[in-house]
């Protein structure tokens, strides 16, 4: 049987639409930039700081567990996804109201609401995450999506460096006083996330048929058995779960490069877009190096690769903490660890992601994906144990302390089963 793929033009404009302005928003809501250094602004401690990042993680990963099979009940995914793009944002520019109306009369409910916004906001895209996978899955034809998701990434990463450039004016001398100088780049994040979700309104939903059709929910009783015996039958996504968990704390200090910078080294504050960029070059070379090595010979060596280059942000820095005013002249390089920070994110998918979709049976691809990100929990939680030591020692121990966990896992990266990758 022939596959078509109706309005394939409509729908490469929407996802690809989508695709980049959503990326655009998360260049101004940045978890390593932005989000940290505004609520240091707001005198949020190191452990609150480290709170923030878990709360985003957890409120991204937790829904996917179950979002597949609720979703699965659904014939239909593009109402699901319209449904939480427009109203689980809403949350994002009701606190850039916020910051604008109060100022900074209560640092204290801004924190709160901060953080119950980025849980609603992308608890709610968690699922509209796994209906839009699931439509795009069934729009485009297989052999062209690749080159196709290449060109938004490329998009995307021109658009993102655009914003790093705006944020370094806002942020600038010459921008507004704080807080409104955060609450305008909310503002822009926000007017980016629902330009995204008025894309998502062109896509044209192919209805399942033949072997895509919709997979049958599993039964509640017997989900939690079902991740226990694929745990326990499959080694390889266990070594894939327990190095991207250690993985996760060898990526601990990340939040805290940012505070590092502008606290420490006096690095003036307008510097934070230059290191958004900067992250944006690393997820550009993630995407053509790592991704084609990915292509040639498996995930598990982009995930190998990755992770000993990733090894020298911690290094970098901890030379710098340690040697102080005798080492200005690294601050010039300071942005390689941004760099390095945007190749640890896009090597999530490039890498582990993907790793476990090549392990994964197609009739188990959903559960497989489940137990993994169960498991990937433990990790989220790397950032709260960042705050807590830096809290109580220094940012030349929190270095120490990444740099010793990275190490190890590179170490558990090169004991990954190479497995033969998909053609």
């Amino acid at each position: 049987m022939i596959r078509t793929y109706p309005k394939q033009t409509r729908n490469l404009l929407a996802f690809g639409t989508d695709t980049i302005a959503f990326s655009i928003a998360l260049g101004f809501i940045n978890i390593n930039t932005i989000l940290p250094a505004f609520v240091s602004h707001l005198g949020a401690s190191s452990t609150s700081v480290g709170l923030l990042v878990t709360v985003f993680g957890l409120s991204w990963s937790l829904p996917q567990l179950f979002a597949g099979n609720i979703v699965a009940r659904f014939k239909r995914k593009k109402p699901i996804v319209l449904l939480m793009a427009f109203v689980g944002r809403l949350t994002m520019p009701a606190i850039a109201i916020l910051i604008a109306t109060t100022g900074t009369s209560s640092p204290w409910l801004i924190q709160v609401m901060l953080y119950v916004a980025l849980a609603v906001f992308l608890g709610s895209d968690a699922f509209a995450a796994v209906c839009w996978l699931d439509m795009l899955g069934r729009a485009l034809p297989a052999e062209k999506r690749g080159r196709y998701i290449s060109v938004w990434q490329s998009i995307a990463a021109l658009g993102v460096m655009g914003a790093s450039q705006l944020v370094r004016v806002i942020l600038s001398d010459g921008g507004p006083p704080f807080p409104d100088n955060f609450a305008l780049i909310f503002a822009l994040g926000s007017t980016a996330l629902y330009i995204s979700a008025i894309a998502a309104t062109m896509i044209y939903e192919i209805p399942p048929s033949g072997e895509d059709a919709a997979t049958a929910p599993i039964a509640w009783r017997d989900f939690g058995s079902r991740l226990l015996a694929i745990w326990r039958e499959d080694h390889r996504l266990r070594q894939a779960s327990v190095t991207r968990v250690i993985f996760s704390y060898g990526a601990m200090a990340f939040p805290f490069y940012v505070i590092h910078a502008t606290e420490e080294l006096r690095i003036p504050e307008e510097t934070i877009g230059v290191f958004i960029f900067a992250q944006t070059v690393g997820t550009i070379v993630a995407s053509l190096i790592l991704g084609r090595i990915a292509d040639q010979e498996g995930p598990q060596r982009s995930i190998q690769i990755g992770s000993l280059v990733i090894l020298s942000a911690p290094i970098l820095a901890l030379i710098i903490a340690v040697g102080g005013e005798t080492v200005t002249f690294l601050h010039n390089v300071y942005l390689w660890i941004y760099i390095c920070i945007g190749l640890a994110t896009n090597l999530l998918f490039l890498g582990f992601v993907n790793y476990v979709l090549d392990i994964a049976p197609a009739s188990r691809r959903t559960i497989y994906l489940g137990a993994f990100n169960t498991f990937n929990s433990i990790g989220v939680v790397a950032p709260i144990l960042a705050g807590w030591l830096l809290g109580v020692t220094s940012y030349s121990v929190l270095f120490a302390v990444s740099l010793t966990f990275g190490i190890i896992a590179l170490v558990a990266a090169l004991r990954l089963p190479a497995i033969r990758h998909r053609s």
